[in-house]
């Protein structure tokens, strides 16, 4: 039986392109939130004293009287209230000393900077997973058990 949508030529394209727009809206919305976090970051912990050129040298950053380092890192208590996990991740790898970060030295921070899930069970899974996550959306990528965001991937291939 034929239809009026099975007859027109056009239903098909016009099919297809609503759900391209749909994956590109999906996109963006990533996008904007990823700019959001960056945004909220940079108001946050600004960065002194950083050469424009070589992210991997920027001075360390004071957090509620703590100075934000790579190993060894001392961070506020309150660095990652309020920040659900990708954000908590995005702002620890913009502010570490050597951009990148195995998953134990993230989790520690997280936990050290008060991020609200760190006190379950589970907090590592559920930091992995968002890993996971933010890795298949390629705002982060891994190498040799290293996390760095994919901005600054050149430290990756340093290491």
């Amino acid at each position: 039986m034929n239809t009026p949508d099975s007859m027109d030529p056009y239903a098909l394209i016009l099919t297809k392109l609503e759900q391209q727009r749909s994956q590109l809206q999906a996109q963006l919305a990533d996008i904007e939130t990823t700019l959001a976090t960056i945004k909220l970051t940079r108001e946050r912990y600004p960065v002194v004293d950083a050469p424009q050129d070589n992210l991997a040298t920027t001075a360390p950053l004071a957090v509620n009287g703590s100075t934000v380092r790579g190993n060894g890192v001392v961070i506020g208590s309150d660095a990652y209230i309020g920040l659900n996990i990708p954000e908590a991740v995005t702002m620890y790898l913009l502010h570490e000393k050597r951009d990148s970060a195995s998953f134990s030295e993230i989790t520690a921070a997280l936990k050290a900077g008060g991020q609200a899930s760190a006190e379950g069970e589970n907090f590592g899974n559920v930091v992995f997973n968002a890993l996971k996550r933010m890795e298949k959306r390629k705002e982060i990528a891994r190498k040799n058990n290293r996390w760095a965001l994919t901005s600054q991937i050149s430290v990756l291939s340093e290491k």
